[in-house]
């Protein structure tokens, strides 16, 4: 919905009821992750349907971090980091569903070297 400045960037809540309705599902995940984190993964697997295109490890990573995004916002009232989280693990997801973006994204790349070495530690 647009609103006086433009239009409203990705993320962003109306004021009244939607902020309201969106806050308390944070804080009831939250809720939900203090007490049973393997069934708040669960739940937010299956809210993010994309995530099954992360490798297994991926996941993994990704729920906890959203999770643990939520249970911040749900304490502070700020869900931004949770909606920019969010944002890149589906970017992250749609690339790794297509196998040939997957597979020129694990490289190698053009003008990779060899393995650097460490820089000699001066003596005291």
């Amino acid at each position: 919905m647009p609103t006086a400045r433009g239009p409203r960037p990705p993320g962003s809540w109306s004021a009244g009821s939607t902020f309201q309705s969106r806050d308390g599902a944070a804080r009831a995940l939250a809720i939900l992750a203090r007490r049973n984190n393997d069934l708040a993964e669960e739940v937010l697997t299956e809210e993010l349907p994309w995530t099954t295109w992360l490798p297994d490890t991926e996941r993994h990573v990704c729920v906890a971090e959203l999770l643990g995004h939520l249970v911040a916002g749900a304490d502070t009232g700020e869900l931004v980091p949770f909606s920019r989280a969010l944002t890149s693990w589906r970017s992250t997801a749609i690339a790794w569903s297509d196998p040939d973006v997957a597979h020129h994204l694990q490289g190698p790349f053009p003008g990779d070297g060899g393995e650097a070495t460490r820089p000699a530690v001066p003596s005291p």
